[in-house]
């Protein structure tokens, strides 16, 4: 890509969908570590990371110039996290998590510390870094050579195959349908004027019915069943069982999980979920995090990609 706003673009036509992924990054005594986390993943993430390698590559181009990218590209071997790291460093964006300490399992001594982090709505805030690089270490323009003995007679063809008229233009670029792209528009304006035409014999009742279909679906949330609402738990391991009633509709649900510092009494999400969990069924089973206080919420998706009400928080507490 020649620019940094060509990769603005790509990056903003898939923000909505990547809008249940995220990157999670952990670092400490034990190594930093990278993940992309969200929704089962398959094409999406690997145009994203796609993305993401070539962003780096740029990066690390632009960063010959730049000492401060240069700091920044030296933190890094492979193009993709040198993406995830410029997403953490030069934006607001990354969101600090909660810090643990390990021990030995032998004498249970101090062996160091892990803290954790993530980057949310990721399609979004790519999109909008390559803004920021565009204006502060734009890439250098290639521009392209052109024979000083050839300009006037292309300008001369050229001339010759300006259409007269609108008209002209689009019978010119669509008939015959020679091309795969004249196919494909030549196609969608069909469809677009048969669905038109569908939409306006409707009545008016049906008409309505299908503009509440989405909006109806949002209104709706999930009824939580186990465990209940306050309920104290006392096995080891703390296997927890988190089920609900299934939404009508609904085809994914997202689970929310916290946990509570005892001390402070302020929620924090369980580390290795943070804060959503994406399932296809109507139950999940989860090894809790110590025994301290947790809860739990979920949402619903259906299949047009739309997101119900999130239920209430139930809590649970574990005593061992």
């Amino acid at each position: 890509m020649k620019s940094w706003l060509e990769f603005e673009e790509r990056f903003r036509r898939i923000a909505t969908p990547l809008g249940y992924f995220r990157i999670d990054f952990q670092w400490g005594d034990s190594g930093e570590f990278w993940n992309l986390q969200g929704l089962p993943l398959g094409g999406l993430s690997r145009e994203f990371n796609a993305l993401a390698e070539l962003a780096g590559l740029a990066i690390m181009e632009v960063a010959t110039t730049n000492p401060e990218l240069q700091r920044l590209v030296a933190k890094e071997k492979e193009p993709k996290h040198v993406w995830y790291r410029a997403l953490k460093e030069l934006t607001n964006d990354f969101q600090h998590g909660i810090c643990l300490t390990q021990h030995n399992e032998s004498d249970d001594s101090y062996a160091g510390t892990i803290c954790t982090g993530s980057i949310p709505n990721i399609g979004e805030v790519s999109a909008n870094l390559c803004l920021t690089l565009h204006a502060r270490c734009p890439m250098p323009i290639t521009e392209e050579k052109i024979s000083p003995m050839n300009t006037s007679s292309k300008v001369n063809d050229d001339t010759d195959k300006i259409p007269k008229s609108l008209w002209e233009v689009i019978f010119h670029f669509f008939w015959p349908p020679q091309n795969f792209l004249s196919k494909i528009i030549l196609a969608g304006i069909v469809i677009i004027f048969v669905c038109f035409a569908i939409w306006t014999s409707l009545p008016e009742k049906s008409k309505n019915e299908l503009i509440s279909l989405k909006s109806g679906f949002a209104n709706l949330k999930p009824e939580l069943i186990r465990p209940a609402n306050g309920q104290t738990l006392d096995n080891f391991p703390r296997k927890t069982v988190l089920e609900w009633k299934p939404l009508r509709g609904a085809v994914r649900y997202v689970v929310e999980i916290e946990l509570q510092e005892i001390k402070t009494g302020t929620w924090h999400p369980i580390p290795w979920a943070r804060n959503r969990l994406a399932v296809d069924e109507t139950k999940t089973t989860i090894i809790f995090t110590g025994a301290q206080p947790g809860r739990w919420r979920v949402s619903a998706i259906n299949n047009k990609g739309v997101k119900s009400n999130t239920s209430e928080w139930w809590e649970f507490f574990y005593i061992r």
